[in-house]
Parts: C-alpha cells; structure tokens; sequence
C-alpha cells in the first residue's frame, strides 16, 4: 500500500470516529419526533399543573386567587427539580406525556408536584436513541 492509499484510509477512519463519537449531540437527538427539549417539557408539564389548578381552585372563587398563586410558585419550583429535567437535554416524549397525563389524573387528588415525584419516569435521551 502506498502512503497516498493510507492517508486516505486514515482519513476515511477519522472521518467515521467523529461521526459515531458525536451521535449523541442535541442537532441529531433534535431529529426524532420521539424527543423533546428540556425546556418544552418543563413548560408542558408547568402548562397542565396551571391547568389542573385552575380547576381545583375555580369552586373557591374570587379567594382562590391566593391559594393559586402559590400553588403556581410551588409548581414552578418543584416540578422541574422532582422530574429532575435539564432544559438543555433531550428527553423521551412518551415519559413526558404520561407525566402531563398523570398531572391531570392525580392533580384533584393531590398537589401537582406530588403526582410527579409519584408518578413521573422521564428519561433522558442517551447515545443512539434518535434513532428509534
């Protein structure tokens, strides 16, 4: 083999380590529909415990006003940390639908970020998972 052949060889060889290396960067974990961003499964799962609260403080009426702001702030706090979400990674849809699914189911029942920390598996997107 001459030493033209083996640089390329050498090149070609580099080229598919960088390639495989780097599989698990955010633009390609971006390509599946099966995964969300951090940050918008945190705002899915803030949007259904606004959502839940609304409902369990309506029959209060006016004095609900209170109990509600500091169930948001409450929320706002503890469901991200309890889900333990990192809004610059990716995560696996399912897990994150389920979890919104499970605020609604338990949220009469109990406080928002009760029924995450309870019932809330959500997985991060590791090496290779874009391409399920």
């Amino acid at each position: 083999m001459t030493h033209k052949y083996k640089s390329l060889l050498i090149g070609i060889l580099f080229l598919g380590l960088t390639f495989v290396t780097n599989c698990n960067q955010p633009t390609l974990a971006r390509l599946s529909n099966d995964n969300i961003l951090g940050a918008d499964a945190k705002a899915s799962l803030l949007q259904a415990s606004k959502r839940i609260d609304g409902i369990k403080f309506a029959p209060l009426g006016v004095n609900s006003s209170g109990a509600e702001a500091s169930s948001a702030l409450l929320n706002d706090v503890l469901i991200p940390v309890l889900a333990e979400i990192d809004p610059d990674k990716y995560y696996k849809r399912d897990g994150v639908d389920a979890c919104v699914k499970n605020i609604y189911v338990l949220g009469l029942a109990l406080p928002n970020y009760a029924s995450v920390e309870l019932s809330c598996k959500i997985e991060e997107v590791t090496s290779f998972d874009f391409l399920n």
